[in-house]
C-alpha cells in the first residue's frame, strides 16, 4: 500500500487567495507534506508566485517587479516573489 502525499493546491485556498503567503502558511499550519504553486518571471529577470502569466491585462514577462509589486490580490494580498516564498 503506497502513503498518502497531500500537497495544497496553491495553498490553502478555501480562506485565502491563490498562490499567498497567507495562503501557504495556512497550508503548512493544517500539516501538508507539499505545495504547489505557479511561478512568473518579470522583464528584470525576478520570478513572481501567480497562477495568470498577466496581471490585470499586462503581460508579467513585460513588466519589471517593482510594478507587480503595487498590485493586490483580491485588493489586500500581496504577490510575493520567489525569494519570499
Amino acid at each position: 500500500m503506497r502513503d498518502i502525499i497531500n500537497i495544497a493546491h496553491r495553498g490553502f485556498t478555501r480562506t485565502f487567495s491563490d498562490n499567498t503567503l497567507e495562503a501557504f502558511e495556512a497550508a503548512i499550519n493544517l500539516g501538508v507534506d507539499a505545495i504547489e504553486c505557479d511561478v512568473q518571471e518579470t522583464i528584470d529577470h525576478r520570478f513572481v508566485v501567480i497562477h495568470d502569466p498577466a496581471l490585470w491585462g499586462k503581460d508579467i514577462a513585460r513588466l519589471p517587479l517593482a510594478q507587480v509589486e503595487k498590485e493586490k490580490i483580491a485588493g489586500k494580498f500581496k504577490i510575493p516573489t520567489l525569494e519570499e516564498t
